[in-house]
């Protein structure tokens, strides 16, 4: 979460998911949107549109890989 000072905190959810957002923030990268998943995972949107994921059900799983086939390249 970050706050309109620039702070930013969190709690430890996942090691993969604190890897995933200390890249982000590397690459001056907001998040627009952070879902959580039973179990460990995560689903995050980054502001430039791009997603990443871990341990979603397959279905949504399967729904987003074929979402990401349709976006316009980089």
């Amino acid at each position: 979460m970050q706050f309109t000072d620039g702070c930013s905190q969190w709690s430890l959810w996942s090691e993969d998911l604190a890897h995933v957002l200390y890249e982000g923030y590397a690459q001056n990268s907001s998040v627009e949107l952070l879902a959580f998943v039973p179990g460990g995972g995560h689903y995050v949107e980054w502001d430039d549109g791009s997603s990443e994921w871990l341990g979603l059900p397959q279905g949504l799983h399967n729904q987003l890989t074929g979402r990401q086939k349709s976006l316009p390249g980089v």
